[in-house]
């Protein structure tokens, strides 16, 4: 590869930080509708889209336009003087001259410098005339030099260096490991979620598959969900271990003896085994009244007295007649079930005992069984 296409991929790559970065965002900011990557227009707006990189869409109606650049050509901070930042800012202009409620934000690794100076000092004055009678003469001389690059007057330039916004200079190293620590607060296993996201991303970015113009907050969902994450908020594991020592016991009071003797089960080191060896589900059956539940509940004392695992016990029968997730919560389980299991599963083995599933099958209160994703 020349040393052009080189520089161009490392671009595309930076890009495409900058946009997961959002998609990411998009994930847990509710003021977002949407985001495009190389944008071709906006859908229901009739307005040429001159920066393209990544836009960002509200739902109040306002967009941010972002241009994301690797680095100023020689490393130095970008200045008015440079030949390609002159040709992004007529770009912005244009952008935001043909939507009123919109704002260009410029990303790079290099500092912007000057122009963002301006841009801050623009804003830091109610209007223009506040800032041709106080603003210092660097910012004033600033300000010409923009008026003469967009070409338009010194007060039009005000408003728009207003509407200017900076991103953070971060390195690729920076952008992955701030995309990696957002998107764990938000998903779990986070390594696995970040390589779909980012081809989803270069997808819709190529308009290939079933790309859409808008990536919104469900076709995230569905990216995900093809590989089971779904979004569950980050928790500690100590308090989901009492959490689920707290739901552990609904139901445990149970008699396990006879004239005061305990029958031990040769079936328990065998489940034990089984869990050992990694089994994703193990289905313990046998007649009514064999000891099912008391075998349970020996299997729920030794890994809470012997092992390192999560455990959480749950005992069908108390659940029989929920039928959404509010009752099963007020019955004693766990607000977000599914997504604890798999915060704590990030930090050790989780083991979920689900005695009398039987109970819930032949009442046919199925609504137990169900459970509403977020």
């Amino acid at each position: 590869m020349s040393l052009a296409g080189t520089r161009s991929s490392q671009g595309d790559e930076y890009q495409l930080r900058v946009a997961l970065h959002w998609l990411i965002r998009r994930l847990g900011d509710e003021t977002v509708s949407g985001i495009q990557v190389e944008s071709l227009g906006l859908p229901g707006e009739n307005l040429e889209v001159t920066v393209d990189d990544v836009v960002v869409l509200y739902k109040d109606g306002r967009a941010c336009f972002i241009q994301a650049k690797k680095n100023q050509p020689e490393h130095q901070h970008w200045s008015f003087s440079d030949k390609e930042l002159r040709g992004e800012l007529c770009k912005a202009r244009d952008q935001l001259e043909a939507k009123e409620n919109s704002e260009v934000s410029f990303y790079s690794r290099s500092p912007f410098g000057e122009l963002k100076a301006l841009a801050e000092g623009c804003r830091n004055y109610p209007d223009f005339s506040a800032f041709a009678l106080n603003a210092p003469h660097t910012l004033s001389g600033s300000l010409k030099q923009l008026a003469t690059i967009m070409e338009r007057s010194t007060e039009e330039s005000y408003a728009l260096a207003r509407r200017f916004r900076f991103g953070p200079t971060f390195e690729f190293e920076d952008w992955d490991r701030l995309n990696r620590e957002d998107l764990d607060q938000i998903i779990p296993r986070s390594g696995l979620a970040i390589p779909v996201l980012e081809r989803y991303l270069g997808s819709h970015q190529a308009k290939l598959r079933d790309s859409r113009y808008v990536i919104t907050r469900a076709d995230i969902l569905v990216e995900l969900e093809q590989l089971g994450l779904n979004p569950t908020p980050k928790r500690s594991e100590a308090d989901i271990l009492e959490t689920f020592a707290a739901a552990s016991q609904v139901g445990r009071n149970w008699l396990r003896t006879i004239a005061g003797e305990k029958i031990r089960r040769a079936e328990l080191s065998h489940l034990i085994e089984l869990i050992e060896q990694g089994s994703r589900a193990v289905l313990l059956t046998d007649r009514p009244g064999s000891g099912k539940t008391c075998l349970l509940l020996d299997l729920a004392d030794y890994i809470e007295k012997s092992t390192p695992w999560g455990l959480l016990f749950i005992k069908g029968d108390q659940f029989a007649d929920a039928d959404a997730e509010s009752d099963l919560v007020e019955k004693g389980l766990p607000r977000d079930l599914a997504g604890q299991c798999a915060r704590l599963a990030e930090l050790r083995k989780v083991v979920v005992v689900l005695d009398s599933l039987d109970v819930l099958s032949l009442s046919r209160r199925h609504g137990a069984l169900r459970f509403r994703r977020l």
